[in-house]
């Protein structure tokens, strides 16, 4: 990836080891008009970068799924779905609306072709495969327990995680054995060496489901690259509605769900519903020539269309002020 950003730019400069002070003064030397924040308060995040203002125009974006509450990041770039304007009080930013979504894909992602069986993972092949490959940490006790009574109902049935760490494992087995679901229905699936192997073993999965209140982004994609359908829980917040945002970027509303019963219902309909499922994945596949949430050039251009927009305001001296991009 370094590499391809660095093919892409006249200049690249790595300052990685540098001092949050160093930055700032390079920053303003070589007059950075816009800087973009990609981590927010995340681990290992340079954020002091940002409130000593390297650039005349911060933003926030991607990394950090809510506000900073910082007077010093001016916008969030986000749509109508992650931040609705009812929802515009609640942020310190101003909103940069993005058409379609505010999700980033990279079209130019790859699937291996390589052989790849669910026997490879003891699961029956005849059985019916759940997937979530969301990090542990966005596994709420409500979500898992959905799962868990799913399992209990679907006896068929079983799911796909990432691997995580080896507390997290533990306790998601032990949760789900009190529930009495066995523990061999719940398969973790290793860290592969490239994407292409990830998507590839993601073909096994017959219908994805979300985590909530924190959606999956990357995740949601992949799914919905390998036309696998994705059912989403909406919330109120940004970080519950991301996933949201990619389905009704494919046209894909009826995969959202407003209520954990809702959530629950769509899920076990889909199991026992095996020609509707057939159907969305043709959906999905015919949408995904129609919507542009996988054409990587229309987004860079409406990204770039902000850029320029709030340049103009800045040198301009208008006040800032949220941004619709069409």
């Amino acid at each position: 990836m370094q590499k391809r950003l660095k093919n892409s730019f006249n200049e690249f400069i790595n300052v990685e080891n540098e001092s949050s002070k160093d930055i700032v003064e390079l920053s303003h030397k070589i007059n950075l008009d816009i800087a973009v924040d990609l981590t927010g308060f995340t681990l290992n995040n340079r954020f002091e970068i940002f409130e000593k203002r390297c650039a005349p125009i911060q933003i926030s974006y991607l990394g950090y799924a809510g506000t900073t509450g910082s007077s010093n990041i001016d916008y969030i770039i986000a749509d109508k779905i992650i931040i609705p304007e009812e929802s515009q009080k609640n942020y310190s930013e101003k909103i940069i609306y993005l058409p379609n979504t505010f999700m980033v894909n990279d079209n130019n992602k790859k699937i291996s072709n390589s052989k790849i069986t669910k026997s490879q993972y003891k699961i029956p092949e005849n059985s019916f495969l759940l997937g979530c490959l969301n990090q542990h940490y966005k596994i709420s006790p409500e979500i898992f327990e959905i799962w868990t009574k799913i399992l209990l109902e679907n006896k068929s049935c079983s799911i796909l995680l990432a691997d995580g760490n080896d507390l997290s494992k533990k306790n998601l087995l032990k949760f789900a054995s009190e529930k009495g679901v066995e523990e061999n229905r719940l398969i973790f699936a290793k860290k592969l060496n490239n994407l292409s192997d990830h998507l590839n073993r993601l073909k096994l999965v017959d219908l994805f489901i979300d985590t909530f209140p924190f959606s999956s982004h990357t995740t949601a994609c992949d799914a919905l690259f390998l036309k696998k359908p994705l059912i989403a829980l909406k919330g109120n917040c940004l970080a519950s509605r991301v996933s949201s945002s990619i389905l009704y970027s494919l046209n894909l509303e009826e995969l959202i769900t407003v209520s954990t019963q809702d959530y629950k219902d769509k899920i076990s309909d889909l199991i026992n519903n095996k020609s509707k499922l057939k159907e969305l994945n043709l959906k999905i596949m015919n949408n995904k020539k129609h919507y542009s949430i996988f054409d990587t050039k229309i987004y860079t251009q409406n990204l770039e269309k902000a850029y320029l927009k709030i340049y103009e305001n800045f040198i301009n001296k208008k006040e800032l002020s949220n941004i619709y991009i069409n």
